[in-house]
């Protein structure tokens, strides 16, 4: 019950008002209005502090309940945001080790002739390089929380990022009975971030491998 020093005063007259506390901290004010005088004997007081008294536990309720609704909502929008963060890193991740694991198996196996043996060096050590770029890129954490995306732009020619690409796939694409060719093309000279590029090709391509039937 609110203390009489913190009440607003109620006397006779048209309007009156008692102020709002929760812990003694006003949260706002309750008016009443009357057609006519009204003068309050001490039981009459009572009842509208007591009035007011409650109005500001439902209000107090109410704004709990809003806060537990938006903080389930953030927390929601947390795990959501965290999901989908470990989907890509791990798809990002894996993507490289598998080539490397891929053309490192072909290569065990010793049926590579000297040209192909010469690409799988070439192919597991440029997805071994790609996969230690994009583990800095993770724990370069300062820049993943503030959401900043860092790109090279540089003049590269496009025949030799496909050329990586298709080298990267080329193992998981033999395992499925996937032949992957790629064809005689004209210098195409392009400004971009090579890394970035090549990320989305490397998506669009092993996805194509994977949602592919055997040949």
């Amino acid at each position: 019950m609110p203390s009489a020093a913190s009440r607003s005063s109620i006397s006779a007259s048209l309007s009156s008002s008692c102020s709002l506390l929760v812990d003694d901290a006003p949260i706002g004010v309750l008016m009443f209005h009357f057609v006519a005088p009204v003068s309050f004997d001490p039981e009459y007081r009572a009842v509208l502090v007591a009035v007011a008294h409650h109005s500001a536990q439902a209000i107090d309720r109410a704004r709990l309940y809003e806060s537990a609704q938006q903080a389930r909502i953030d927390a929601e929008a947390a795990n959501r945001s965290k999901d989908d963060f470990l989907s890509i890193v791990s798809h990002e991740l894996r993507t490289p080790l598998t080539a490397v694991l891929g053309w490192a198996s072909m290569l065990r196996k010793g049926g590579l002739d000297a040209p192909r043996t010469t690409r799988a060096v070439d192919a597991i050590c440029s997805n071994a390089t790609r996969q230690a770029q994009l583990i800095d890129e993770l724990l370069d954490v300062s820049r993943l929380v503030g959401g900043r995306a860092v790109f090279e732009l540089r003049d590269i020619d496009l025949r030799d990022t496909l050329r990586g690409v298709v080298e990267a796939v080329m193992p998981v694409a033999e395992a499925k009975g996937i032949e992957v060719c790629l064809g005689a093309h004209p210098t195409v000279p392009v400004t971009a971030d090579p890394r970035r590029l090549e990320q989305v090709f490397l998506n669009l391509l092993t996805n194509a491998v994977k949602f592919t039937a055997p040949s």
